[in-house]
């Protein structure tokens, strides 16, 4: 099977994603891949890691897949989001009053600050996908 990418860098703005856009190009895995990972292949989409946000674990230049079909929040996981400034990836905290926090896993929080978004703005909150795998760029 194969994965549209779309030249589009997500976590630090730039760029809206719309999947009418023409895809950049593909990448190809093996049905072996999608079995391991419980992902169909036209759920799929990848995209490139734009900065440090999110490193120790995805850095800049990585190739991101994630799975369009798993779009509700869940804490502790990595999401695309759609965000007035752009494409962001970022790991969803859930507070108990029903605060989300869209976290950076990067520890320079002055650089990479965590974003709140209140139980009553969580309509703004728009998943395109939940993260599944990356690869080096």
């Amino acid at each position: 099977g194969y994965i549209e990418y779309w030249d589009i860098r997500g976590s630090c703005g730039g760029g809206v994603l719309t999947f009418d856009e023409v895809p950049k190009g593909r990448l190809i895995k093996e049905a072996g891949f999608f079995k391991k990972y419980s992902l169909k292949p036209e759920n799929a989409f990848s995209i490139y890691a734009d900065g440090d946000s999110m490193a120790d674990y995805i850095v800049d230049g990585d190739m991101c897949i994630f799975d369009r079909s798993k779009i509700e929040p869940i804490s502790g996981k990595i999401f695309a989001i759609q965000h007035p400034d752009g494409l962001r990836i970022k790991q969803l905290r859930r507070s108990i009053d029903g605060t989300w926090t869209l976290e950076s896993r990067n520890q320079d929080k002055r650089r990479y600050p965590d974003e709140r978004i209140e139980p009553d703005q969580s309509h703004l909150l728009k998943i395109l996908g939940q993260f599944v795998y990356r690869q080096g760029g």
